[in-house]
């Protein structure tokens, strides 16, 4: 016979092997075949990322190697211009008035030392007449400047001694020399007096250059000679100087190579070459490159806008080659004498590396593209922005035009359906397409994703047909299929066998077991096996063993025990009873006392006014019978009985005061009063309520120097217990008065009320004492105070504490430091439910 525990349990594997084979079907399978779907969609996005990035990298190398060899060449060509103007400069330097003026200076002494010498020399040989001619002659011989320069002497009076240009001059006064004005030179006079007395002297004027023919300014030297008393006298035309110093700078440029045949030119403002190997003298100011862009005036232009700068150009290597080639042209201002100084290189290098790189990946990518596939026909391929296939996976179709191939089944052409695709941020497209190696020529479904490179403007596309993606998924899915029905088959044969050999002994002793219950503990299993079934057989007889011998001895415990713990809880209950009645005793007692408090201030505070009213009305009536004594004996005047009017007035106006004082303060007391000592919740304003309670209290904190401040809206309306919110506070205030305040200080004391959407927020704070650390933690305990030598009870903070929670459904929480006051901050429901407030 089957035991019901083997059904259960093969019915158990039946339904796990059954939700194992459904998982797989229904769950596994489909996953199973979405991964696969998607790890062969993942790998043609991989492939194509890969590309991308590859093509990106290469892109930006390509960029970066051109920026860095602009950079590189710009960079040189500033550094060959800096050595050209350093050139350029110290010529331009050495024609300056002041620089002139040194060398004339320094030729004139250097003549002047050559003079005395001779004369000396002359003088002590053939006297000195001899001397005197000896220095004529050789004045009349000296030249320097390439022959441009020379000397001439004159007295004191600046008649002429000798002169080697105007040998008519000769005995005359400078004077009497005339310009093309037909004026003298006025500072000839000056530049003699001057030499003489101070040893050398600089003058200039303008004078008639017989070089040029022009009237140009003429620096002029004079030096005294001292051996005859003479006035040396020198000269250059400035205007020579600037000339001769710009010639000798051109040709010095004009000589300069570097490189392969580099070198410089110079131009003026409007575009003439000043210095060139083989255009100096063109002008250039309209003439263009092979693009069309003017050659010389970009330069200059750009030159002017920004003292220096780039421009590039075509222009051919030499004159035996006619092939134009770009040119990078470095040019700056020389703004002394408003010249453009230029130098360029040749940059088709950069162009010749960039397409030798662009080659290597085209090879790189073909490579790629031509081994790489997506399912069994799936490729990747690219096209550029003008509809130009870069490069696909059949030669044919590479270098071809597709912008005008329509996508089949479609108005619409297919370069402008992928273009699309990837604008409007998709990057994917269906469309229908042949296989490569299909001779019916049928279209397939088939999907591509896109993306696009901005430095070459390709387009990538990685595309698979659809049908070949699922081609793996099915496989994988028989395969899972078949080795299901494989495990629920060998798993049925095995359950089968190992449930009937394992539960055997099971069901043997669930029997013994069976006759257990009913009270035969004598039975035993009387199984033996070498395994865990075994072990528990053997363990269940020694059970029994162990269970018949403490069934009588537990007993007895069970009973000896069951009269003991029916003692203590009897006491237990006893006492807890106890405890709660002198808790409520204790409660009540506090209660009463400051309701008793409350009483013996509404006495003392109601007599005042009532003492004063009884007063008033005691003088009314004395005074009423000296007025009827008057009147009826007839001596009363009409001042006697005006006068009793007035005190009657005046008199009564007292007593209604005092009557309407005391009478609001009996309400205040009554009202205060009866909330204390009742449980009813009813709507009350929360400021008036306040000023209330501490006006029936206002018997205890008078007597003090203490000050306190309400801070609230007094608009603010509440449902609540006001009785326990009135014990709250009158215990807040009695605490602070009894052990946060000396009695010679002044202290101060301020409740501040807010509403906070639903909330009543109260916070009370004094300036007194505060309370320590180790005191905080455990000023809400019961019976815990600090001044029980003077008759406190520790149930007052406990009594706030009870009324903010269970009463007022409230929280409290206290902060302190000593010497640093005390803060209570309390929130409870602006209005209280009469369900929810009765919960106490």
């Amino acid at each position: 016979m089957i035991s019901r525990l083997f059904i259960k349990l093969f019915l158990i594997l039946t339904g796990v092997l059954l939700l194992y084979a459904l998982s797989i079907l229904l769950i596994i399978t489909p996953k199973v075949q979405e991964q696969t779907v998607s790890l062969e969609e993942r790998n043609g996005k991989v492939e194509l990322e890969k590309i991308v990035l590859l093509v990106d990298n290469f892109g930006k190398n390509m960029e970066q190697y051109r920026e860095i060899t602009l950079s590189a060449h710009k960079a040189e060509l500033k550094n060959l211009a800096d050595v050209a103007e350093t050139l350029v400069y110290d010529i331009y330097r050495s024609s300056t008035p002041e620089q002139v003026s040194q060398e004339l200076k320094s030729k004139a002494e250097e003549f002047v030392k050559l003079l005395e010498l001779q004369y000396k020399r002359e003088s002590v040989q053939s006297g000195r007449n001899a001397a005197i001619a000896e220095c004529i002659s050789i004045i009349n011989d000296y030249r320097f400047n390439n022959g441009a320069g020379y000397f001439y002497a004159l007295y004191d009076d600046t008649r002429v001694i000798t002169h080697p240009i105007i040998p008519e001059m000769i005995g005359k006064h400078y004077t009497e020399l005339k310009g093309m004005d037909g004026k003298p030179i006025e500072d000839i006079p000056l530049l003699v007096n001057k030499s003489l007395t101070e040893g050398e002297a600089f003058i200039t004027y303008d004078w008639p250059n017989p070089v040029s023919g022009n009237i140009e300014t003429k620096l002029v030297y004079g030096i005294k000679f001292e051996p005859l008393n003479w006035v040396i006298v020198t000269g250059v035309y400035l205007p020579d100087v600037v000339r001769n110093r710009q010639k000798m700078a051109l040709a010095n440029i004009n000589s300069l190579t570097y490189g392969n045949d580099d070198y410089y030119f110079i131009t003026d403002f409007n575009s003439v070459f000043l210095s060139h190997p083989y255009l100096t003298g063109q002008d250039f100011s309209e003439e263009v490159d092979i693009r069309g862009n003017l050659i010389v005036p970009n330069a200059v232009n750009n030159a002017l806008k920004n003292g220096d700068g780039y421009t590039s150009y075509w222009w051919r290597k030499n004159t035996e080659d006619d092939t134009q080639y770009e040119k990078l042209l470095y040019s700056r201002v020389f703004v002394p004498w408003s010249w453009v100084i230029s130098t360029g290189v040749y940059i088709d290098e950069i162009d010749d590396e960039i397409n030798i790189r662009y080659q290597q990946l085209k090879d790189l990518l073909d490579n790629i593209i031509k081994d790489f596939r997506i399912g069994k026909d799936g490729y990747i391929f690219i096209f550029d922005k003008y509809g130009n296939i870069i490069l696909h996976p059949d030669p044919e179709l590479s270098g071809q035009n597709i912008k005008d191939n329509l996508n089949p089944g479609k108005e619409t052409t297919l370069f402008n359906d992928l273009i699309e695709a990837y604008e409007n941020g998709n990057r994917k497209l269906l469309y229908k397409w042949e296989k490569i190696d299909n001779s019916k020529s049928a279209l397939f479904d088939k999907i591509a994703w896109i993306d696009f490179n901005p430095y070459f403007e390709w387009y990538i596309c990685s595309s698979v047909y659809i049908d070949e993606l699922y081609e793996s998924s099915y496989s994988i899915r028989n395969y899972i299929i078949l080795i299901t029905v494989v495990i629920i088959a060998a798993g049925f044969i095995s359950g089968f066998i190992s449930f009937n050999r394992l539960l055997l002994p099971v069901t043997k002793l669930a029997a013994i077991a069976k006759q257990i219950k009913e009270g035969n503990f004598s039975i035993r299993s009387g199984i033996d096996r070498n395994d865990e079934l075994g072990l528990l057989a053997k363990a269940f007889d020694e059970m029994l063993d162990k269970v018949m011998e403490d069934v009588n001895l537990l007993d007895q415990k069970v009973n000896d025990k069951t009269k003991e713990l029916s003692l203590i809880n009897n006491e237990l209950v006893f006492i807890i009873d106890e405890l709660k009645k002198t808790q409520e005793q204790l409660v009540e007692s506090e209660k009463m006392s400051a309701l008793g408090g409350l009483v013996a201030g509404v006495a003392h505070e109601v007599n005042t006014p009532v003492g004063m009213a009884l007063t008033g009305i005691t003088h009314i009536l004395d005074e009423e019978k000296i007025i009827l004594k008057k009147y009826e004996i007839g001596e009363m005047t009409e001042d006697d009985f005006t006068d009793f009017l007035s005190l009657t007035r005046e008199l009564g106006k007292s007593i209604e005061f005092n009557l309407n004082r005391a009478a609001n303060l009996v309400r205040s007391f009554k009202q205060v009063a009866v909330d204390q000592s009742s449980e009813e919740i009813r709507v009350f304003n929360l400021k008036d309520y306040t000023e209330e309670i501490l006006t029936s209290i206002h018997n205890k904190i008078k007597k003090t120097k203490h000050t306190i401040e309400i801070n609230t809206d007094p608009d603010i309306k509440v449902r609540s217990y006001p009785g326990a919110l009135s014990q709250i506070i009158t215990n807040l205030i009695f605490n602070s008065l009894i052990h946060g305040f000396d009695e010679s200080t002044a202290g101060l004391i301020t409740i501040n009320m807010q509403k906070k959407e639903d909330e009543i927020e109260l916070i009370y704070q004094d300036n007194g004492k505060g309370i320590s650390e180790e005191n905080l933690k455990k000023i809400f305990n019961p019976f815990f105070t600090t001044n029980r030598d003077h008759g406190g009870s520790g149930l007052g903070m406990n009594i706030i504490y009870n009324l903010v929670t269970s009463k007022l459904h409230g929280k409290i929480r206290c902060e302190s430091k000593e010497r640093n006051g005390v803060t209570f901050t309390i929130t409870f429901p602006a209005e209280l439910k009469e369900k929810g407030a009765g919960n106490e």
